[in-house]
């Protein structure tokens, strides 16, 4: 097997996705968008994960995230990290 012991971790680790979430404001004005990066491969799966976390907001994946983008910002398996609050 070829690469370093780092590389082959990050190839074994889970893809996920980079997904807006669009909130309501709470004052009124322009709605918030949120950046996350679910690490969960099935995207259904990562949409559901966002929802829960805000039933009333609207969802937009904007792409898939990979092993490297998700250990540089160590989004383990499963969880998800919070790029982008409240812009």
């Amino acid at each position: 097997m070829c690469g370093t012991k780092d590389e082959v971790s990050l190839r074994s680790m889970t893809t996920g996705w980079k997904i807006v979430t669009v909130l309501p404001n709470p004052s009124g004005a322009s709605p918030l968008q949120e950046w996350s990066l679910v690490a969960i491969p099935d995207k259904g799966e990562a949409i559901r994960a966002i929802k829960a976390r805000h039933p009333h907001a609207a969802i937009r994946v904007d792409s898939e995230a990979d092993a490297e983008l998700l250990a540089k910002y160590d989004v383990r398996d499963g969880k998800i990290f919070v790029l982008v609050e409240g812009s």
